[in-house]
């Protein structure tokens, strides 16, 4: 299904769902963005006029497991676990709102952590609201035992020490205290490193599903999705071989 994803459906999903920064952490995984309160309950009425079941939230998993993951492991030294960092971002977000995305959350939540448990290095939750305490005994039930481990609570006085432990601060979106200018709902900001390596495809980032494919001449990102105006199956870069 990802593969053949319209790719108008495609970005109306992942304009609800954690958003790639174009970054990565100090142990060479992605790092996202959820920003809660810019989850508009009428874009998501919309979206689940299509598709009441909310099936299709895999759509954004897939895209960090067949593209950013993969990629970000090839710029790592180390070639880092495909995993990802998760900020979430709860600022402005009132009860009624919360209230009215609480079926989208819940249906993301348990499919990530149900169907891709071992993408998950970390999440960090920022901004809670006063009331956040009452719901968290509701929301921890989303997630699987073994991953409730992996979620961090922090206070607004701690968050950015607490961050650049594990990004360092040219790698944090500005808004958390680091150095990227970087906002929900932008393209993916590349560090300089990643920038160089996928050539012109950072400067013509495009809207749909991609895939991150491995071959003995050089590993390649493709266009993928049933609406690319032409780009299906397209070499959007071709990364050079991996030295030995």
């Amino acid at each position: 299904m990802y593969r053949t994803a319209e790719i108008s459906h495609f970005e109306a999903i992942r304009r609800l769902m954690p958003q790639w920064t174009g970054r990565r952490s100090r142990n060479g995984v992605p790092i996202f963005v959820y920003s809660v309160s810019k989850t508009r309950p009428e874009d998501l009425l919309t979206t689940s006029k299509k598709d009441p079941s909310l099936s299709s939230v895999f759509l954004p998993a897939e895209y960090s497991t067949q593209f950013v993951q993969p990629l970000c492991a090839r710029m790592h030294v180390d070639r880092a676990m495909p995993c990802s960092i998760f900020i979430i971002d709860l600022t402005g977000v009132s009860v009624r709102h919360f209230w009215n995305l609480r079926a989208h959350l819940q249906k993301a939540s348990t499919m990530a952590t149900s169907h891709y448990p071992e993408s998950v290095d970390k999440i960090f939750i920022l901004g809670a609201p006063s009331f956040f305490p009452a719901v968290w005994g509701y929301i921890n039930k989303w997630f699987e035992p073994n991953l409730t481990s992996k979620i961090s609570v922090l206070a607004a006085s701690e968050a950015t020490a607490v961050l650049t432990k594990h990004i360092d601060v040219e790698d944090l979106p500005a808004a958390y205290g680091g150095a990227v200018p970087w906002e929900y709902g932008m393209s993916p900001n590349l560090d300089e490193e990643t920038r160089a390596m996928v050539g012109r495809f950072a400067d013509n980032w495009i809207e749909g599903p991609v895939r991150y494919v491995s071959r003995e001449d050089g590993d390649e990102i493709c266009a993928v999705g049933a609406e690319t105006g032409g780009l299906s199956g397209a070499v959007l870069a071709k990364l050079p071989a991996c030295s030995a």
